[in-house]
């Protein structure tokens, strides 16, 4: 208990230094400052955080920490035991649990540190979301790796349930795409034209979950510039609109209902958003002032309203987050969400079962309400 006590202190007053880009995963999250060094925390069981070696014990790191290289990269992407990042060349490296060749190297070993993902392409975006994770050429092509047994590779042909790859492998089909999310067995981009396409584990028009392994038009209008996606729906940013479709069990079309939309139905809101995120089944997003309003599911307090999760379950119109702060960017994953506001300070609420959120506050589950990023002394 002590000890505990003690590690409470040593992060309790101590900031990181401030962060251009926050990345969440599922379980662990990481962040990037204004030159390219990592930071991450959270579960460290395969190694992901970075630190070169697995944490023993409950296995989370409780607070920031700088991830062990030298590299410098210029953006994340964070999965569900394992991290990737793109160096400022283009060049990936992966890190952590290599089950399903998620990491990109050729192998299926785990990894402790940075390793180049087996390719002579390079990248100008990556994502990854559970145990696949796909990058954008400069082109726009998307090269998918990992995990494909739901079709989340795109490559397209007949579905194979044990689909995995540990080299990337071309989406199929001739899009080509400007920004591109990866979801928990699907993934979606913007493409060129500025339409959306989807693959993978998909809820369909119809109403029936089917699999699509190679990316499909999801929007017959255009004019999309962002894309966000959960377990059973997809929200879509279209100039200063949101616009949402899917199962909306936790209200997360946002149009104040439950009801299941078949097609983009626009957030019930008189507000124009700037930017959006989503996790498992809640998004978030930021108004013209850069403030946070979330809506959705709420079980572990990610919607950021001060609220209990056992007082709302779920909010199916937008909810203004709990901070004066504005924001110049959000990000979300699983039961969580993350924010930088206009001083590089990193905040996070909602799910804290492996220190997600990392404050260094490890034995609270959940935090209802924005709390600072804290930094692990050495």
């Amino acid at each position: 208990m002590l000890a505990a006590l003690i590690l409470l202190v040593a992060v309790s007053d101590t900031i990181p230094p401030p962060f251009a880009a926050i990345f969440p995963g599922i379980s662990h999250a990481c962040a990037l400052t204004p030159d390219g060094q990592a930071w991450c925390w959270g579960l460290n069981q395969f190694g992901q955080v970075g630190i070169g070696r697995r944490t023993s014990g409950e296995g989370t790191v409780h607070a920031a920490v700088p991830v062990a290289t030298t590299l410098r990269f210029s953006t994340l992407a964070v999965g569900v035991l394992h991290t990737c990042g793109l160096t400022t060349d283009g060049t990936a490296y992966c890190w952590g649990d290599n089950t399903d060749g998620r990491l990109g190297d050729g192998t299926r070993d785990n990894r402790l540190a940075p390793t180049a993902v087996k390719t002579g392409l390079r990248f100008v975006s990556i994502g990854s979301r559970l145990a696949t994770t796909c990058g954008l050429t400069a082109e726009g092509a998307a090269w998918c790796w990992g995990l494909g047994d739901q079709g989340q590779l795109g490559k397209g042909g007949s579905w194979e349930r044990r689909a995995r790859t540990s080299e990337p492998v071309a989406a199929a089909g001739p899009a080509r795409f400007t920004a591109i999310q990866v979801g928990t067995n699907s993934a979606c981009g913007v493409s060129t034209d500025a339409h959306i396409y989807c693959w993978g584990s998909l809820t369909f028009p119809d109403g029936k979950r089917k699999v699509q392994t190679a990316p499909w038009l999801a929007s017959p209008d255009s004019g999309w510039s962002a894309v966000a996606v959960m377990d059973d729906a997809i929200c879509g940013l279209r100039g200063t609109t949101v616009a949402c479709w899917g199962a909306n069990r936790d209200g997360e079309v946002g149009d104040g209902t439950y009801t299941r939309r078949k097609a983009f139905s626009p957030v019930a809101t008189d507000l124009a958003w700037s930017a959006l995120a989503s996790g498992w089944r809640h998004v978030c997003a930021l108004d013209a002032q850069r403030h946070a309003w979330c809506w959705g599911s709420n079980y572990a307090g990610q919607l950021g309203t001060g609220e209990r999760p056992a007082s709302t379950g779920s909010r199916k119109l937008p909810a203004a987050v709990l901070i004066e702060s504005a924001f110049v960017s959000l990000a979300a994953a699983g039961g969580y969400t993350c924010g930088l506001d206009t001083n590089g300070v990193a905040y996070c609420w909602g799910d804290n079962g492996t220190s997600q959120l990392g404050g260094g506050d490890w034995r609270i589950g959940w935090r209802a309400t924005p709390a600072a990023v804290r930094a692990q002394h050495p």
